[in-house]
């Protein structure tokens, strides 16, 4: 993987696909039972929203500085769904909105799914699995949703974030859901594609397009950090 690592150093940030490297044969059919479609996905998975956004006017003394900043857990999709649709209805998107997705925390399949974001790990940073500490989740992007350009930021011992894309091979990239790098690199949510962001030495701006049409963007992200930061 020498020119992810390269990538990684010269831009920060590095993307690739796994049918084109023989370590990951074995994970490619192993984790091909978290592709989603129409069908076939992991929204029973998916429990939160988070939204960040300015309320309409009429909405605006709800919220302080009139700010919706949402990052809740309910207790499975459909509530979240629901809950979605109601603070929907007091969103101004055309002003200073900067996301809106879905996204569950703290179950087996991101555990799972940690194996391999640690894997990608020890063959870039050479640390090993016991070294890692891990913030990960599955998100989906349904149709309206979206991630404006920004940059995550330094925090304690983070070294990157990995993204694992999990839509099946009918998922159209005209759709949206794409995430873009600097306004420039464009890498599709396809099942076996890889993201790697630095946060080392770097801290490289990125954005997620706008979904919409199609049934939506799922992906898994864990942002990695070292066990050892006081």
């Amino acid at each position: 993987m020498e020119l992810v690592k390269k990538q990684l150093e010269e831009n920060g940030y590095a993307y690739f696909n796994m049918n084109d490297y023989d370590m990951f044969t074995d994970d490619l059919k192993n984790y091909s039972k978290y592709i989603c479609n129409e069908t076939n996905n992991l929204k029973k998975y998916i429990n939160g929203i988070r939204v960040d956004v300015i309320a309409k006017d009429e909405f605006k003394h709800e919220f302080e500085n009139g700010k919706m900043q949402i990052q809740k857990q309910f207790g499975n999709f459909e509530e979240a769904k629901s809950a979605m649709n109601e603070v929907q209805n007091k969103m101004n998107l055309d002003e200073h909105a900067f996301q809106r997705w879905f996204f569950g925390h703290g179950n087996t399949i991101n555990a799972e799914l940690q194996s391999l974001s640690a894997k990608i790990v020890k063959n870039i940073y050479g640390l090993s699995p016991n070294e890692l500490n891990h913030n990960a989740s599955i998100t989906y992007y349904e149709p309206g949703c979206f991630l404006r350009k920004h940059q995550d930021g330094y925090s304690g011992g983070r070294i990157c974030v990995v993204l694992i894309y999990l839509n099946d091979s009918d998922y159209k990239p005209e759709w949206g859901g794409n995430l873009v790098f600097n306004d420039d690199n464009t890498i599709a949510p396809l099942y076996g594609n890889i993201a790697v962001l630095d946060f080392k030495s770097h801290n490289a701006f990125h954005e997620v397009k706008k979904v919409t049409d199609g049934y939506g963007r799922y992906a898994f992200l864990d942002f990695i950090s070292t066990n050892d930061v006081n």
